[in-house]
């Protein structure tokens, strides 16, 4: 663990809500592929984790910017 998830540790699977397991779904079922990064600690808010996730999944893969840039 390190940086954020040392400040704000995500929620032990066992007491996620419907809301959280439907939002690592959502990101585990896409490009990324697992739950990684600093969206563990966002699962105390699904609601801007999935949109957050969604933003930088346009802008990392369907984005027209120069790879140099997304990467």
């Amino acid at each position: 663990m390190s940086g954020i998830e040392e400040r704000i540790p995500a929620p032990a699977e066992s007491d996620w809500t419907q809301e959280q397991r439907d939002a690592v779904r959502e990101i585990a079922s896409g490009p990324r592929g697992a739950l990684i990064g600093p969206f563990k600690p966002m699962l105390h808010s699904p609601f801007l984790m999935e949109r957050l996730q969604r933003t930088g999944e346009f802008i990392r893969w369907h984005s027209e910017m120069p790879d140099k840039i997304r990467a």
